[in-house]
Parts: C-alpha cells; structure tokens; sequence
C-alpha cells in the first residue's frame, strides 16, 4: 500500500509505504525536522501535529491523507552569530580559498583572501544529517552500506553555503553576482584525496571537489573520519562493526 502524506505549511507531499512511520515519510520527502536519537523514540524531539494531534513523528503510523505540520524543524538554524562577508578593503588581492570544517553538529564555511590572509566571510549551520541522529553511531548505522542520503544531505547544504558566501564577495568586491558551482560529483575512480584499504571503492569517485569560482583557488575539507566518509558517500559499514577499521584511508597533503 503507497500511502500520501501532505504537509500543508510546506506545500508539499511525501509517500509513504506500508510500516513508515512519519519520520520515514518527512525524510522521504527532505524535510528537516529534529530527530537526535535517529528515530528510537528516545530524545522526543520529532514532535509534529498528525490530523491536529501532536505526536512524534518517529511513534506514529503514516496513514493516507494525514495533514501533517512538523513542530520541531531545524531549517535555517544559524550557529555562528558573526555569519556574513566582511568589508572588502584595498588590500583585497582578488584571489581566495575556502576552508570547510564538517562537524558532527556544525559545519563552518570560510573564505580567506590567500594575499592578505584575512577573512573575507563565513557561514556556520546545523549539520542537516541531524535528522538521521545527532551522534556519529547513529549515522554510521543509517549508512552501512549506502551513504547517499546522507551525503546528498551534506553536500547540499555545503553547495548552499559555498555559493551564498562567494556570490557575497563577488558583489563586495564590484564584479557582480555570480554563485559558486558547489559540490560537484565527478565520477569516474576514487579521488586522489582517498587511498583504498581494502575492498572495492563504490561511488567514491564522486568526491567532494569544489568547482573553482571567480578567484576561488583552493578549497580545503576537515572532519572526522565518519563526517568524510558521509562527505565522500562511503559506506560506512567497517567503521560500524568490529574490527572497527577504516575501509578507506586518507593521504596527506
């Protein structure tokens, strides 16, 4: 049975198969909504009101038709206090690189100018995987052996921040708006950034690069071993059971 489920303040609905809960069905539909314990009905912050009735939505039967408005969304959450792009001054070269810090919980988003070095702007939000869980364990366990979700979550919302910070210096500095290509997939073997360990490389080739923009000449990435697995939509299936070992490592610069 494929079951609708509507969510009228976002204009949208979702399927839902036979078994979906309503967190199933708001995930299936890339809604965010705070769901830190992954959906074991333990931390009770996937509230929503289901037909008017608040409820979480990790608890509750999806049903055809219900009208479904998420109370504890995590969209747009901004961290940092200090986001923005600072005064571009005459000492601008022109030239800048990003650096990304994945976080469990936070991601930052910087661009420096690589002449000066000074900071040219910053973005901080939510890691959007929260809806998959707050902790590392509980995205391990919704990627052990397809990670794609997850990654199409972090890399959206890395492409969002990148084009939004760099559109902003472009305009402070007079050349006009114009976004940043993001997040590419580039297909083809694993990036030179991952060296295999053992086993196959699937999907790795579809790193987590950042198309160059108007003066952008380096973007650096950090994060734990999870977070880059996520990034680089690994599977993340040796880090979840024993021995624990990575099956991908990565080289230094």
């Amino acid at each position: 049975m494929n079951a609708k489920i509507f969510f009228p303040e976002n204009g949208m609905t979702a399927p839902a198969k036979e078994g979906d809960t309503l967190l199933d069905a708001i995930r299936a539909a890339g809604l965010p909504i705070e769901a830190l314990c992954s959906g074991r009905g333990k931390c009770g912050k996937c509230r929503v009101l289901a037909d008017g009735a608040e409820c979480l939505a990790c608890r509750t039967p999806a049903e055809d038709g219900m009208r479904v408005e998420i109370l504890s969304s995590s969209s747009g959450q901004e961290i940092l206090a200090g986001s923005g792009v600072s005064e571009i001054s005459g000492e601008d070269s022109g030239r800048t690189a990003i650096a990304i810090d994945v976080g469990t919980t936070t991601v930052v988003v910087k661009a420096v100018d690589t002449g000066s070095g000074r900071d040219l702007g910053v973005r901080a939000f939510a890691n959007p995987q929260r809806v998959y869980g707050a902790d590392v364990l509980s995205r391990i366990n919704n990627a052990m052996d397809d990670a794609a979700l997850l990654s199409g979550l972090i890399r959206a919302a890395i492409d969002d921040a990148i084009k939004d910070i760099v559109g902003d210096i472009i305009v402070a500095r007079g050349a006009g708006v114009t976004g940043a290509d993001g997040v590419e997939e580039t297909g083809g073997d694993c990036p030179e950034a991952v060296e295999e360990t053992g086993g196959d490389c699937p999907d790795a080739g579809r790193s987590a690069g950042v198309a160059a923009s108007e003066g952008v000449e380096k973007v650096v990435i950090a994060g734990n071993t999870t977070m880059m697995y996520l990034l680089l939509n690994l599977r993340c299936r040796s880090l979840g059971l024993a021995p624990f070992e990575a099956e991908y490592g990565f080289k230094e610069p």
